[in-house]
């Protein structure tokens, strides 16, 4: 088999151009007509992920630069490139064209060509996938936290079906443990991240301090669409924070037993702490811990009860949303949909003026809290998400 090869004085030409500044070099054979070889050092440049993904997938591609055109051509066995001058009007290389071919077997009996095309291999491998990446982000509910999703089974499920577990967002600074380097190579795709917000404090600041992790994440992923899972209030936060726009783009948002058009529940115990003195005291001395946590938790219970003009749920429910995919997983009892603290109606997104008949509804079999058939709805849900990109 012959090849056309590179003269010596096209060689110096290319590296004049200053192709030896973006990407690992590769040893290239120069052989002449007499068989006798020479070494050489050549760097093809691919300027974009988008091009090393092509390369990736076994694909073709020019790419011009500096008065060049490099025709690039990988496959599992060989790594053949083809070089030609498109100016004319250099008469010494203007036809020169050069055609180098690899074979892994011969690969394989040089180990510096092997470490070489190894690097080669995993920069190419590590920035397709992050070019698909889709970060997750967990959202507990009212007294749930970040651990809520690991105890309910939620994350080991959502782990073994191919979402590893990336960070916890907490509600200061450094806002994301464990950090991660905004680089383009570091990060897995489909990383799941879980919230910890204060699931006590109204809606308004859990949604401020949601905005502010959100941010600090994006700057990881950037050009990156994440997903919002929320569960219980969590669901009302991420709603939120969609509405008010200061977050990094969004692909989609799922619910889960959010209570979109309040619950009765959260009324009950209002009245419940709304006793005047001294039937207050005697409440917290004979029932104890449930009294003063419900106290404690007196602003979020007033946004959580049914939507009325001028309550924060009539406000959020009436504004307009952002066209993305909408999921609302929707508890089912026995003869009733729904569970012992929010009704069914109220889980349900197409219920809410602002987005009616904009949500896909899965009804799910269980009570309020979490539980390891979420993971399995989650899973399959984000499998044709992030199979859309």
């Amino acid at each position: 088999m012959g090849f056309q090869i590179l003269s010596r004085r096209c060689y110096h030409n290319v590296r004049r151009l200053g192709f030896f500044s973006h990407i690992l070099p590769l040893q290239v054979t120069k052989v002449n007509e007499q068989s006798q070889a020479q070494q050489a050092t050549l760097t093809p440049i691919f300027a974009t992920p988008k091009e090393r993904l092509a390369l990736a997938l076994g694909k073709t591609g020019i790419y011009p630069t500096g008065g060049w055109a490099f025709k690039v051509c990988f496959t599992p066995s060989r790594y053949t490139m083809v070089a030609h001058k498109s100016d004319p009007s250099d008469n010494t290389t203007s036809r020169s064209s050069s055609s180098i071919t690899r074979f892994l077997p011969f690969i394989k009996r040089r180990p510096m060509r092997k470490r070489i095309f190894f690097c080669l291999a995993v920069v190419i491998f590590l920035s397709s996938r992050n070019a698909q990446a889709d970060p997750i982000i967990l959202i507990h509910g009212y007294l749930g936290s970040a651990q809520s999703w690991q105890t309910s089974g939620v994350v080991p499920l959502l782990q073994s079906q191919g979402w590893p577990l990336g960070g916890i967002l907490i509600p200061e600074p450094p806002w994301i443990l464990p950090y991660p380097k905004p680089t383009r190579t570091n990060l897995p795709a489909n990383t799941i991240y879980l919230a910890q917000l204060p699931s006590l404090a109204p809606i308004a600041l859990q949604t401020t301090i949601l905005e502010t992790q959100l941010a600090h994440l994006g700057r990881a992923y950037p050009n990156q669409k994440l997903i919002l899972v929320g569960h219980s209030a969590g669901g009302v936060v991420a709603r939120m924070a969609l509405v008010r726009a200061r977050i990094p783009p969004i692909k989609a948002l799922i619910t889960i037993a959010t209570p979109h058009l309040g619950t009765p529940r959260a009324e009950q115990a209002l009245d419940e702490i709304s006793d005047p003195w001294p039937m207050e005291i005697i409440k917290e001395f004979f029932v104890g811990g449930p009294y003063p946590l419900l106290r404690n938790s007196s602003s979020l219970l007033v946004d959580l009860t049914r939507p009325v003009p001028g309550s924060m749920l009539f406000a959020l429910n009436n504004t307009p949303h952002p066209k993305i995919g909408y999921f609302s997983l929707v508890r089912s009892q026995p003869f009733v949909l729904g569970d012992s603290l929010v009704p069914g109606f109220s889980q349900n997104m197409n219920n809410i003026p602002a987005l009616s008949g904009k949500s896909v509804i899965i009804p799910t079999v269980g009570e309020h809290p979490l539980n390891p058939g979420d993971g399995f709805i989650l899973a399959t849900l984000l499998h044709q998400l992030t199979a859309k990109r």
